[in-house]
C-alpha cells in the first residue's frame, strides 16, 4: 500500500497547474529611444504596469476556487519579482566627456597629481578605467627599486606605455636599500630604469638623478634613448632652484642665481657616448646636463645633430670648445644659454659659439676660467660678439667676459644685464660709460651690480664707496636706468595668493625676461 499512496501524491500535486513565464511588457518607441540616449540617467520612478487581464483569466482568477486563489498569490509573487527588476537600487548616471575630463584633470593636476583619488574614481565603472590609466600613468615618479621593478613589468609589451609623457627616476634614491649590496641594487634600478625608458616610446620629458657610481651605466642608459624620438626635454642631475623653498641655484654666493643647482651627487658623462643618441631626438627642445666631461680616448662624430634646441643649461662640465659645438649643433633656434663652471673652455671659442647663435635672448654665463689673466683685460669676447646678437635681452655675467664699452655699442638692447666679478666695471669705468650712452632707446633698461650694494671690491684698484654710489645713482636716474631694483614678486597667473618664484615667472612669460 505504500507504494501506491506515493503515486497518489504525485498525482494530486501533478494536478495543480504550472505557472508560465510572465513576459516582460514591451515598450513604446520612444520610451525606448530615451533609455538609448540615456534620458539624463535618471530611474524611471513610474510604477511598472499591471499584468494583463489575460493573465489572470489564464489562473482563474475571480471564480472563487481554491486553485485560483493559489494561482493569484504565485503571480503576486512573481510580480513582485518582476518590480525588483525594473526598479533597480543604484543606476549610475552617464556623464559627458566634458564632464569627466574636467574631474580627471581635477584629480591629477601636473605637479601632485592625486593617485588615490584616480584610483577610486576609476571603481565607479569599467568604462572609466581606460581614461583613468592615462592620468595615472601619465606622470611617473620613481624613487625605489620595489617600484621601479613593478613598472618595467607592467610597461613591458603594454599598451599602456603610450600613456606614459613624463617620467622622473632618482637612481640614488632607489640604491639606498642597502649600504652593503650598493653594487646589486644599483644594478637591479638602472637594468629596471632602462626597461622603462625603452619601452615608453612616446616620453615627453625626462629627468633623472644618477649617482656617482651609476657612470658604469652611461652607455646603456643612453642607448636607451634611441627611440625616444618624441622626447621634448632632458634634464640630468639638476634641481630648480626656488626663493620660496629655500632652494638656492648655482651662483648665489657671487649674486647671481642662474635658476638651477647640481644634485648632491651625480655621474659623469661622456661626450662620445651621448651625441650618438642626441642624433636621433629629432624633437628635443630643451636640454639640462650637469656632469659631463670630453672622452680623448674617442673622438665625436663630425656631422653635427638636427635638433632644434631652444635651451642649454651646462653645469658643472668639462668640455673643449668642439665638444660645446657638438652638443649645440646647428644653433640657429637657440634661445637661453647657460653655462657654470665649464673648464677647458677659452674666450675665443666662447665668441665662436655665441656667434653661431643668432636668436639667443638669454645668457647666464661664469664660474669658469677662460683662459690666462693676462688677456682678461684686452680680450672681452661678449664685446666682440654682441654684434651677432641683436635679440639678445638678459645678459649675466660672472667674471672677465664683458667690460662697459657694451653700453656703447648701438646693437646693444638689454633689458636686464648684471656683471659681478669682473674689473673692468670700475666705478670710474662704469660712470664714464654711463654718461656716455645713448638714452633713447636705452642700452641697458635694469642695471644690477651686486658688488655695488655689498660695496665689496671686485680686484680693481677702486672699491665701491659713497662717493661712487651717489655719482653712478645719480647718472641712471638721469638715463631712467633702474639701478639695482629691488626684485619683483607677482602673483601667479591662476590667481593664487602665494607669490610665484621669479625663475617660474621668468618661464611662463617670454614677455618677463627682465627678472632675475
Amino acid at each position: 500500500m505504500a507504494p501506491s499512496r506515493r503515486r497518489g501524491t504525485r498525482s494530486s500535486q501533478s494536478a495543480q497547474p504550472v505557472l508560465p513565464p510572465l513576459p516582460l511588457p514591451s515598450t513604446s518607441t520612444s520610451t525606448r529611444k530615451s533609455r538609448r540616449r540615456g534620458g539624463g540617467g535618471a530611474p524611471d520612478d513610474s510604477p511598472p504596469p499591471e499584468p494583463s487581464q489575460g493573465a489572470e483569466d489564464l489562473f482563474g482568477a475571480g471564480n472563487g476556487s481554491g486553485s485560483g486563489t493559489s494561482s493569484k498569490a504565485l503571480l503576486a509573487l512573481q510580480i513582485n519579482k518582476y518590480r525588483e527588476y525594473v526598479e533597480p537600487g543604484d543606476k549610475l548616471t552617464p556623464l559627458s566627456s566634458e564632464l569627466h575630463a574636467l574631474i580627471l584633470n581635477h584629480l591629477s593636476p601636473p605637479s601632485h597629481p592625486d593617485l588615490k583619488s584616480l584610483a577610486n574614481y576609476s571603481l565607479v565603472s569599467r568604462q572609466l578605467l581606460p581614461h583613468v590609466r592615462i592620468h595615472m600613468y601619465r606622470n611617473l615618479k620613481i624613487d625605489t627599486r620595489t617600484n621601479a621593478h613593478a613598472m618595467h613589468r607592467t610597461l613591458h609589451g603594454n599598451d599602456l606605455n603610450k600613456s606614459v609623457k613624463h617620467i622622473t627616476a632618482d637612481v640614488g634614491s632607489m640604491a639606498k636599500t642597502s649600504s652593503q649590496w650598493l653594487g646589486w641594487f644599483l644594478f637591479h634600478s638602472m637594468h629596471s630604469l632602462c626597461g622603462i625608458i625603452g619601452s615608453c616610446r612616446t616620453l615627453l620629458t625626462l629627468t633623472l638623478y644618477l649617482p656617482a657610481d651609476g657612470s658604469a651605466w652611461t652607455q646603456s642608459l643612453c642607448s636607451s634613448l634611441v627611440d625616444l624620438k618624441y622626447l621634448n626635454s632632458l634634464t640630468k642631475d639638476l634641481v630648480k632652484s626656488s626663493k620660496s623653498k629655500g632652494i638656492e641655484g648655482a651662483g648665489s654666493e657671487d649674486g647671481m642665481d642662474v635658476g638651477w643647482r647640481p644634485a648632491k651627487s651625480f655621474a659623469m658623462w661622456s661626450v662620445s657616448q651621448f651625441v650618438k643618441p642626441l642624433a636621433t631626438l629629432k624633437s628635443l627642445q630643451t636640454l639640462r646636463l650637469c656632469g659631463i666631461s670630453s672622452d680623448s680616448s674617442t673622438s665625436p662624430p663630425q656631422t653635427q645633430h638636427n635638433c632644434k634646441l631652444i635651451e642649454v643649461v651646462l653645469i658643472e662640465v668639462n668640455i673643449t670648445n668642439t665638444d660645446l659645438l657638438h652638443l649645440l649643433g646647428h644653433a640657429t633656434s637657440l634661445k637661453k644659454l647657460t653655462l657654470w663652471r665649464s673648464s677647458l673652455l677659452s674666450k675665443r671659442g666662447l665668441t665662436h659659439v655665441l656667434k653661431r647663435c643668432p636668436n639667443l635672448t638669454h645668457l647666464r654665463i661664469g664660474g669658469s676660467w677662460f683662459g690666462a689673466k693676462d688677456e682678461d683685460d684686452t680680450n672681452f669676447p661678449i664685446d666682440v660678439s654682441i654684434n651677432s646678437l641683436p635679440n639678445l635681452r638678459l645678459l649675466h655675467v660672472s667674471g672677465a667676459l664683458v667690460s662697459p664699452q657694451i653700453f656703447l655699442n648701438p646693437v646693444t638692447c638689454l633689458k636686464s644685464l648684471l656683471v659681478v666679478n669682473c674689473q673692468a666695471f670700475s666705478p670710474e669705468a662704469t660712470n664714464s660709460a654711463l654718461v656716455k650712452m645713448r638714452s633713447e632707446p636705452l642700452s641697458v633698461e635694469r642695471l644690477y651690480l651686486p658688488e655695488m650694494e655689498s660695496g665689496a671690491n671686485n680686484g680693481g684698484p677702486e672699491s665701491w664707496n659713497e662717493y661712487w654710489k651717489f655719482t653712478i645713482k645719480a647718472t641712471t636716474d638721469a638715463k631712467k636706468i633702474l639701478l639695482n631694483p629691488p626684485r619683483k614678486v607677482r602673483q601667479p597667473r591662476g590667481g593664487g595668493a602665494g607669490g610665484a618664484s621669479l625663475e617660474e615667472l621668468e618661464e611662463s612669460s617670454s614677455d618677463e625676461d627682465d627678472d632675475i
